[in-house]
């Protein structure tokens, strides 16, 4: 029945109301008119019965009734309130909730080349070490290796929207603070070897995918640090330090802390690099902190008035 399809058809929710509505008003005029039909009959055929013909009778003016009702009653109800047929359902759109994150980051410093003849030298302040791509061992050192994210073994290792080699240096700085805490034997050889570089990238992976909420295609957030709840499956917890809690007003170095872990150092336009970060594992009074820098830059050792900077942060990451 093409006019019926005409008046049932809808394309939203308002116009499907209206068709809900058309089609009621089709079956009550059907029933209606069906039922004066029947009363008509039953009132002709009545053969003289007072109550068949009273019971024809009334369906005839009900159904009569009902209709006029049915047409009259829209009519009446929108001379009360026009807007009482019109149907609009409002749905808010509902926008999947990101972690939230600081703007201000650490990464990139793996594409900075190792310059000796830096200005940033800071007139001895600063040391800087080996310089090389490879991961390496420090002379004398055998607690933490120097895992580098630009290691060949480890740069293409998906980080964000890109790799470790640019921007991963926060994860492989906690990578690290998790071997200072192994007590790991890498470097009880001199060197690192290819399983021993595999089972650091395996840890690598891990992390990045735990915190990958808190990584973006330039680094790894600050407050990525906070969340003592991915640390604890490693066995580990956070505590952010101020400067003044690990170099003393009067200039002493409080070395204790390195009894309770190595510490993330977040620097910003700060040692010739802009946001990066690398991790303290030790005090040595000649030299100054001890640095693994997992970048190609390469700094070993800073001293305590080059540590400190407006953007400076400082993570303590002990055992949970």
């Amino acid at each position: 029945m093409p006019w019926l399809n005409q008046i049932t058809t809808c394309s939203d929710l308002a116009s499907c109301f209206q068709a809900v509505y058309n089609l009621g008003i089709v079956v009550l005029f059907s029933l209606a008119f069906l039922n004066m039909v029947y009363g008509a009959v039953e009132y002709l055929f009545s053969a003289g019965s007072i109550t068949s013909k009273e019971s024809g009778r009334n369906r005839i003016m009900n159904s009569i009734g009902a209709i006029i009702i049915v047409l009259v009653l829209p009519q009446i109800l929108h001379i009360i309130n026009p807007r009482i047929f019109e149907v609009k359902l409002k749905i808010p759109y509902v926008e999947k909730a990101s972690p939230p994150v600081f703007t201000v980051f650490g990464g990139n410093a793996g594409l900075l080349p190792f310059d000796p003849n830096l200005s940033q030298n800071y007139g001895g302040r600063v040391i800087l070490g080996k310089g090389i791509k490879d991961s390496y061992c420090r002379p004398g050192e055998s607690f933490v290796p120097v895992m580098k994210q630009i290691d060949s073994y480890f740069y293409g290792i998906p980080f964000g929207d890109g790799f470790v080699g640019p921007s991963g240096c926060g994860m492989v700085s906690l990578a690290m603070a998790k071997l200072w805490h192994e007590g790991t034997n890498f470097c009880s050889d001199g060197k690192i070897d290819d399983k021993e570089k595999e089972e650091f990238a395996n840890l690598l992976k891990s992390l990045i995918n735990d915190f990958k909420g808190y990584i973006g295609d330039e680094g790894t957030y600050l407050n990525a640090w906070g969340r003592n709840d991915i640390l604890g499956k490693y066995g580990l917890e956070s505590q952010q330090l101020e400067y003044r809690n690990i170099v003393f007003p009067d200039g002493s170095v409080n070395s204790n802390l390195f009894r309770l872990g190595p510490i993330i150092y977040r620097v910003r336009d700060h040692l010739g690099y802009v946001g990066h970060y690398m991790l303290i594992v030790g005090y040595d009074p000649s030299k100054g902190f001890i640095v693994n820098d997992p970048a190609g830059r390469d700094i070993s050792y800073v001293s305590s008035t080059a540590l400190f900077c407006n953007e400076c942060r400082f993570f303590l990451i002990k055992s949970k």
